[in-house]
Formats: structure tokens, sequence, C-alpha cells
């Protein structure tokens, strides 16, 4: 009797692996996978919601990139203005306080010369190299050149007021991209001569600002004693309002 099997309990049977998953298949749900766990898909909803997200990250991301290069051109421009200023201060302290323009060509100077570049060329003992002159914000189509020999104003993104002298306190250079001057007329072939009158008002100075092409409403100048100012336009006009006297015109030197 111990060997024998309860009555009504057949033999039991051994199920093979393919018999098992047919089992298994039967017991599970219909929307459950092999791990037992729910499948989900994504709705419309939440995919555009990850969309969205993902735009709003990256554009964030080139937002960021885009004024930390803006920053690093601003900067650089600053590092060029202040070798310029230091050339002109070792230039005025050489010259017993005569710029460059005030040094006739026969003594080494650039007096009469028409282009900006020229004037600059005067200093390059004074300037490391030509990308001294040229302003990288605008290197896409004012590139500094390899030497000063190859130097034209289409390497210059600075100008020169070369109507400052060196026993006056005023802008000697500055970024190129200023409005609200007057082409003043010149004699023959040269830069560009942009002439700026006052009588001192808030009307006449108010007209001077700095353009949109390249640090957007903003750039920099030196002053006399070889200090880099960095300003808006608010800061531009009261800088124009100190050294424009009555009836007072600056000529400025522009590459063309």
């Amino acid at each position: 009797m111990g060997d024998r099997l309860p009555e009504g309990l057949g033999k039991p049977r051994i199920l093979g692996a393919e018999a098992l998953l047919r089992a298994r298949e039967k017991t599970m749900k219909p929307c459950e996978g092999l791990n037992g766990r729910r499948r989900q898909a994504f709705s419309m909803l939440e995919l555009l919601l990850i969309l969205v997200t993902v735009g709003i990250v990256s554009a964030v991301g080139l937002l960021m990139l885009g004024r930390a290069r803006h920053k690093s051109i601003r900067s650089q421009c600053v590092q060029n203005l202040k070798m310029i200023g230091t050339a002109e201060q070792m230039w005025l302290h050489e010259y017993e306080d005569r710029l460059p323009w005030q040094v006739p060509q026969s003594e080494n100077g650039s007096q009469g010369l028409p282009f900006v570049f020229q004037q600059f060329r005067a200093m390059s003992n004074y300037l490391s190299s030509p990308k001294a002159v040229g302003c990288p914000g605008l290197q896409s189509w004012r590139p500094p050149a390899a030497s000063w020999d190859e130097t034209t104003d289409r390497n210059v993104g600075y100008g020169l007021n070369t109507t400052a002298s060196g026993a006056a306190s005023s802008i000697l250079s500055l970024d190129m991209d200023i409005e609200g001057g007057e082409e003043a007329a010149t004699a023959g072939e040269g830069s560009r001569r942009l002439m700026f009158c006052g009588d001192g008002s808030a009307s006449i100075s108010s007209r001077f600002i700095w353009s949109k092409t390249n640090h957007v409403d903003s750039g920099q100048f030196t002053l006399i004693d070889g200090s880099v100012v960095a300003a808006d336009n608010p800061d531009l006009q009261r800088q124009f309002r100190f050294f424009l006297s009555a009836y007072t015109c600056v000529r400025f030197l522009m590459p063309r």
C-alpha cells in the first residue's frame, strides 16, 4: 500500500519547456511583460513635454555660450586698446608730448598721412603685432594682417582722434563702430574722417552712439592717460559732453 498512489490520481506528467512557456502565458495579464511588470507607452502629451524641455535646455545653453563668447571678445578688445594706449603713452614720452600725427614724417611721425593704418604703423615699434589694431569682434571681415608691411585699413578695427594733442584730455582711440558724426570733406583718397561738433548740450551729444554691428550699443576707448574705458551709450555721451566745448569739433580718422 505504501507504494500505491491515492485513488483518482494518475501518474504525474513532466512538462517540457514549450509547454511551461504556454502555461505561463495563460496566467499572465495581457499588458504584462515577461518580468511581470505592466508596460506603459508614452502619450502624445508626454512626448511633447519632453521635446519642449529639450528645446528650452538647448536654447539656454546656446544663449550662455553666446554670452561667454561675447565676453571673451570684449575682453580681447579691451586688451588691444590697452596696448594701443600704452603705445600712445610711450610715443608721448619719447616725442615731448606730441602724438604721431603731430610729428613730421621726417622725424618718423605720421603727420599728413591720410590713412589710419599709417598712423598705427608709425607706432609699430611700441605695438607687439598688427593684431593689436584689429578688433576681434570684426575678424570675419577685418582679419589681422600677417605683418605691418601688409597692413591696410581693412585690417584695422579702431579709429584715432587726430585732433587730440598731448596737452589736452580727450579720447585718443576707440572702437570704429560709432555713429552720429558727419563725414568731413577730405582732399584725395584716405581713411574716413568722422567729425563731431557740439556746444556741450545734451541734445547735440546724444547723437553720438555705438552701432549694433559689433559690441552692440557699447564699446571701448582710450584716454590721454592710457586708460581704457568700457562704455555704453550714456557713458559715451557723457564723455563727449566732457571734451566738446562750445563750437568745438573733433575729427576721428576711421578705417574704410
